[in-house]
């Protein structure tokens, strides 16, 4: 039987694909092609980038946050991520920014479910969560790195400007994805990063 055809738009977020088309390969036959005839269209953009998007012709927009989590990401994640593995980046005590999060694999569960049927939704981790605890669970992955906490004295001499100025900014949606889809309940990002049991093929 010949697969309806999807149309995946993914500007920003283009390690996400794996995963989507994973979910979706039973379902759809999955296209970056905007010229073939597809029978319906799916996007998938941080929230800071949904402009990038043209809602006109796409069915389904699914905005996530910043911080999406999976194999070859960028973003807010891999700037956390190579602080950490270049021993650049510190707890700063008194810090109490939040991060809403989203793993690549709860992305691809959210595409399953909203695939095909029109509407834009904000899909996210249900709370958001201290940045802390993002750089802690990624320190965890990457080999259970030590991340020592400054006073932010200390913090602003030895760490890179960016580095600070990013782990003590909040950047926060509000996901509504679940109340259209009481049946998502995704691994949080963090949960995911201390708990997965990584293959040897694994990078993330």
């Amino acid at each position: 039987m010949q697969l309806p055809v999807i149309y995946l738009h993914t500007p920003g977020l283009e390690f996400l694909r794996p995963y989507i088309i994973a979910a979706l390969s039973d379902s759809y036959t999955v296209t970056d092609n905007p010229d073939t005839h597809a029978q319906t269209s799916m996007a998938i953009v941080r929230e800071s980038e949904a402009d990038a998007v043209d809602s006109k012709v796409i069915n389904t927009l699914l905005i996530t946050p910043d911080a999406v989590i999976g194999t070859g990401m960028n973003g807010i994640g891999r700037e956390l991520a190579e602080g950490i593995g270049r021993g650049r980046l510190y707890h700063i005590s008194g810090n109490d920014a939040m991060v809403s999060t989203l793993h690549a694999t709860g992305a691809g569960q959210a595409a399953r479910l909203a695939a095909g049927r029109p509407g834009r939704f904000i899909v996210a981790d249900s709370q958001p969560v201290m940045m802390d605890s993002l750089i802690e669970a990624l320190a965890i992955r990457i080999n259970n790195r030590r991340v020592y906490t400054l006073k932010p004295r200390w913090a602003w001499w030895l760490m890179p400007p960016y580095l600070r100025r990013l782990t003590t900014t909040d950047s926060v949606v509000t996901p509504d994805f679940q109340t259209h889809f009481p049946e998502f309940n995704p691994v949080s990002a963090c949960d995911y990063l201390k708990t997965h049991d990584y293959t040897a093929d694994d990078t993330l």
